[in-house]
């Protein structure tokens, strides 16, 4: 292995100087780090990272724990964050908890053993007391999309006011039997989506009935299935809210095949407002997630942490839903008023 003796000798100056040169230093000429940059490259020269780790307490790294990196929005989130740490000159470790506090617990610990710079989560809700402590040893913390109360900064959405507001949405059209269909059955936003449809319920007087509620993937078969296991096991199902539009093609597949329609037989409100909402025969009622931002938010919030540039504030988006032809009635007497007594409008 070459190492940084082997590129001073070359060069035929000190190994400080070759230091300096690599690290872009002052006090050094541009054509002696020119003649050092070449020869590192040349040499095949790699810097040792922990040895520089140890002398500046950084290791150049940041930890990213997610629930389940198959769920595309949480791929999405991913790949966002890894583009903005490298930006920021950080690698990113990612990590999946598939849900499990406990494993999530491991890896924590792992992660901070690893060094870390600094760590984004999207915490399962059984760790806080965890989070608390690693940051009292000092490591910054962001979390996203779901909250840990009082142990660090939050880049997300009103998740729960949203799933309220989809839900009452549908309600305040005349639906009476609306559904629930979750892609996040195994991580903590499932339970903020369900105390928001909860909440439309009640608001309605709608009595949350055994079976409304079915988890699947976050996919095209998942919604396929799903939707046809909710049509065969109810007697009636005339609403349906999903936590996301890649279910959606499937969605209007069971229908299809079950001989009922949407919106005339089944009003439909999803989440994220991709392409797949405006270009399906019927256009989709749904939630924008920009997923993207939430990422580079975090990576924004994680480097003032690290960087001691101020507090991070937390950051919470509250999306508007955009309204097309999936939720829409047919007649102002299928609408009942919202819960404040305002008029709800009919297509």
């Amino acid at each position: 292995m070459v190492t940084i003796e082997d590129v001073a000798l070359e060069v035929g100056c000190s190994v400080n100087t070759v230091s300096r040169a690599i690290n872009n230093k002052p006090d050094v000429s541009p054509l002696t780090r020119a003649k050092v940059l070449e020869a590192a490259k040349r040499l095949g020269y790699v810097p040792n990272t922990l040895a520089k780790s140890l002398v500046t307490r950084s290791s150049g790294t940041i930890g990213t724990v997610l629930p389940d990196l198959t769920n595309p929005v949480y791929s999405a989130l991913a790949g966002a964050i890894e583009l903005a740490g490298m930006g920021n000159g950080y690698v990113s470790y990612f990590v999946q908890t598939k849900g499990d506090g406990r494993a999530e617990q491991e890896l924590l610990e792992t992660l901070y053993q690893k060094r870390i710079d600094g760590l984004i989560i999207v915490p399962t809700g059984e760790n806080a007391e965890t989070l608390r402590r690693l940051a009292s040893f000092g490591l910054p913390i962001v979390t996203a999309l779901n909250h840990a109360e009082d142990v660090a900064a939050f880049i997300g959405f009103a998740v729960e006011d949203m799933f309220y507001t989809a839900t009452a949405h549908l309600l305040g059209r005349g639906r009476r039997s609306v559904c629930f269909l979750s892609t996040f059955h195994i991580n903590p936003l499932a339970k903020l989506c369900l105390n928001g449809y909860k909440k439309a319920l009640a608001e309605y007087d709608v009595p949350m009935q055994p079976g409304f509620m079915i988890d699947t993937t976050a996919t095209i078969n998942g919604g396929y299935t799903a939707t046809l296991s909710l049509l065969k096991r109810l007697e009636k199902v005339d609403g349906i809210v999903t936590d996301h539009d890649m279910v959606v093609p499937g969605i209007f597949a069971a229908l299809r095949d079950a001989g009922l329609s949407c919106p005339r037989d089944v009003g439909l409100v999803s989440c994220g407002d991709t392409e797949l909402c405006s270009y399906m025969p019927v256009p989709v009622t749904s939630f924008p997630l920009d997923i993207v931002s939430v990422g580079n938010e975090a990576v924004d919030a994680l480097c003032n942490l690290m960087n001691r540039a101020g507090e991070s504030r937390s950051v919470i988006k509250r999306p508007t839903l955009t309204i097309r032809r999936s939720s829409q009635t047919c007649t102002d007497e299928e609408a009942k008023p919202g819960p404040t007594g305002s008029a709800v409008e009919c297509y």
